[in-house]
Order: C-alpha cells, then structure tokens, then sequence
C-alpha cells in the first residue's frame, strides 16, 4: 500500500526509543520491499530524531540527526580545506616559476 501511494516521506513512531530503533536497524538491514533503492542507497533517506539518553546500537547510532549533522559538516570542512590545499599548491607553483 505504502509503495503505491507515491508518499514522498514516512514518519514512524513508536512507545519506545528502543521499538523506535529495532524498526530503523530493520529498515537498515532488510530495506523495503517493492522499493527499487537498494539498501545503502535508501539508507542515507533514514533520519532519527529523538532523544539519545542512551548508547544506541551502530546501525541505529549512524541515522540520528547528531551523528547526520556531523558527518556533513565533516564532510564539508574537508572539501572545502582541501580547496584551499590546492589553492595553495597553486600559488606556490606561480611562485615558483618566477
């Protein structure tokens, strides 16, 4: 039903932090049937947002809006230093040569 229904987004909810998290490692693992996305791929559209009062389990742990903030802003700070490395490179070429 879900499939065909052309939903964009799902939000799940559960009683509890950790029926929240066996639902997102399931998701993780198994993926969704009739989805054409394969695993890794669906996995960077799964996002957990809640509290972290606890140590939740790897699987779960790399989906929490925290952990997605700071693998992007990682991921950002070091492009954007690695243009300024070669920015750098490139002026000391310049340099060089004259």
């Amino acid at each position: 039903m879900l499939v065909g229904s052309g939903a964009r987004k799902v939000h799940v909810c559960a009683p509890s932090n950790a029926a929240v998290d066996e639902i997102l490692a399931r998701l993780s693992t198994y993926g969704l049937t009739g989805i054409t996305k394969d695993r890794e791929e669906l996995k960077k559209f799964l996002l957990r947002i809640g509290s972290v009062d606890y140590e939740p389990r790897e699987c779960v742990k790399q989906h929490f809006l925290d952990n997605r903030l700071a693998e992007t802003l990682t991921s950002e700070r070091v492009y954007s230093l690695k243009q300024q490395i070669e920015m750098a490179e490139e002026l000391l070429d310049c340099l060089n040569k004259h």
